[in-house]
This record gives structure tokens, sequence and C-alpha cells, in this order.
């Protein structure tokens, strides 16, 4: 018995509802064409089964004739637990090709959030794709509409974008 379960866990199940207008002739269809249903259990809206995946896939003349739905109500097994982690990985990697956050350092006559909501209309910043990001083009884009930034280095590392930027100094008024 240990085996079987093994060997299910292996190939993976489903945990279903069946609803519908006659699920017992749906029970007689699968019993013909012999597809094994395990622990079913009357339910308020129709019935609770588990099934293979590979008879799950071989439901659907049955659920045809006899009128009836299934829904999935859990996936059980080895397989689904790969999808889940290989879906993971995937977005995983997918959410590092963006920039999360955006960093300013050295300015003083502009605020950072100033400095960052013009870079947003510009299309650079939060949520913004990495590799359209143009970190020369950032920096001439800040240095040209901010009149006292002399200079500026973007740079991004991971899912940052680094701005650092040095102001104009202001010359201060020598009593004489």
């Amino acid at each position: 018995c240990m085996v079987l379960k093994v060997m299910k866990f292996f190939r993976g199940y489903l945990f279903v509802r069946l609803t519908g207008y006659s699920p017992e002739r749906f029970f007689n269809l699968c019993g013909n064409a012999d597809i094994v249903l395990w622990k079913i259990e009357p339910a308020e809206d129709g019935y609770t089964f588990f099934v293979s995946l590979p008879a799950f896939r071989k439901l659907k003349p049955m659920l045809r004739k006899s009128g009836t739905r299934v829904t999935i109500l859990k996936r059980v097994g080895v397989r689904f637990f790969f999808v889940g982690l290989g879906s993971l990985f995937a977005i995983l990697f997918l959410m590092t090709q963006f920039v999360w956050a955006v960093e300013i350092s050295g300015n003083s006559s502009y605020s950072g959030q100033v400095l960052r909501d013009f870079l947003a209309e510009s299309g650079i910043g939060y949520g913004s794709w990495k590799r359209s990001i143009d970190c020369e083009k950032t920096e001439t884009l800040l240095r040209r509409k901010f009149d006292d930034i002399t200079w500026v280095s973007a740079r991004i590392s991971g899912t940052r974008l680094y701005v650092d930027i040095q102001e104009r100094l202001m010359e201060q008024n020598r009593p004489e």
C-alpha cells in the first residue's frame, strides 16, 4: 500500500469536486472506461474524490455524457512541486530584470523626490526594464533639466538605479 502511495505521489494526482446533472452516470462511465477514482465522498453540491493525472485527462467524454463538471481543488505530487518551483524561479528571474528602487545622493538644492519624479516622467525609475535604461542618457537628461547640477553618474546594480550628483557651489558674498 505504501508503494502505491509513493507511485501516486510521483505520477501526480488531483483532488476534485464533481457537480452537475447526473454524477451517478459519470461514476458508471468511469467504471466502464477503467478509470480509477478513490475516496469518493458526498459534498454539499456534489461529490469530491481523487483521480490520477493521466486518468483526469481522459474524463472529458464522461463529463460531457453525464452533464457534470469537475473543479480541481488541490494538486498533489512531485510534478506539481517542480512546476511550482520552476514558476517561482522564472518569476524571480523576471523580477530581477526591472529597476525597483532609485537612490539619489549628493543633492542639496533639489529634493530626491523632485529628481525621481523627473526621471519617472522620462520613463526611468521604479518598474522600468533595466535594458531600456541608458545611464549616459539619464546623466545628460538630468544635467540639461537642472542648471545647478554640474556632474551626474548613473549606474544600475542589481535592481537599483544609483544616481550620484554634484551641484554647482554657491559663491558666498565676502565682506570687504
